[in-house]
């Protein structure tokens, strides 16, 4: 059984319903640009943990090359400033220790 192409249904006047499947395009596998509230929260408490279990400087948030790896991971979300992470970040993780 042979299938009729597209140029032999309009060589006979025919329409040819769409039938394309759906195209999965690139941003549905890619976090939304602007991130919810809970979700920036979520991601502060987890970086402020790392930091100081890991002994990291807080100085390192302002390093090109972490705000890249930060960037590559979650596009949508800025990273704190030192001050911000050695603050009151730091002092809400305090409170839940």
């Amino acid at each position: 059984m042979e299938e009729e192409t597209v140029k032999d249904s309009e060589e006979e006047g025919e329409e040819r319903p769409n039938k394309k499947p759906k195209q999965t395009n690139i941003s549905s596998f890619f976090e939304p640009k602007k991130l919810e509230k809970g979700k920036i929260e979520d991601i502060n408490r987890t970086i402020t943990k790392t930091f100081v279990m890991c002994n990291i400087p807080f100085s390192m948030v302002k390093n090109p090359w972490f705000i890249n790896l930060i960037k590559s991971l979650q596009l949508g979300y800025d990273p704190p400033s030192c001050h911000t992470l050695s603050g009151s970040l730091l002092k809400a993780e305090e409170g839940l220790i």
